[in-house]
């Protein structure tokens, strides 16, 4: 199952079918369950980043969404779109790997930025052009209200606060 849309061509004016084929997937909170490790970075202490994603390699995914993501291929192309920094793009692939979750491509955060991941992962779309997606599978609060915001059907999998 895919979306259809008609864009104009540019040269011409015909209107031409762009086929929405691409599902954007988050990482942390949604793919991977995160719960072990969430304590680094809740609460009242300092966030502590570094070790909230030393601990990575030890999350079970999620059952319902990696159930999901696996049957949405072939019919969808699958894109990893993650608030994790790029120095962990290893650990990322391998985990994946280990589960069996098909994907296409793996967009990361860029090593060293610091901003919060709704930027991010709207510069990250830029990248990938929302033209192709279907629709995003998330957690995080501020980044459904993103893609929402720049008109993607995103389903919210859980209430992520933080």
């Amino acid at each position: 199952m895919f979306t259809l849309e008609f864009r104009p061509k540019e040269s011409s004016g015909r209107l031409l079918p762009q086929v929405r084929n691409v599902v954007l997937v988050d990482m942390d909170g949604t793919l991977a369950d995160v719960t072990h490790r969430l304590h680094w970075i809740r609460g009242s202490k300092k966030k502590n980043w570094k070790r909230f994603f030393q601990e990575m390699s030890k999350d079970p995914p999620n059952p319902v969404v990696l159930e999901w993501v696996k049957n949405l291929v072939p019919e969808y192309e699958i894109f990893i779109v993650s608030g994790r920094p790029a120095e962990y793009r290893q650990a990322t692939t391998d985990w994946l790997r280990r589960y069996q979750v098909p994907f296409s491509e793996l967009h990361m955060r860029r090593s060293g930025d610091r901003r919060p991941d709704h930027i991010v992962k709207r510069e990250l779309l830029d990248e990938i052009g929302d033209d192709r997606v279907a629709f995003v599978i998330d957690d995080r609060n501020s980044v459904c209200d993103m893609w929402r915001s720049n008109r993607l059907t995103c389903y919210q999998v859980a209430e992520g606060n933080y």
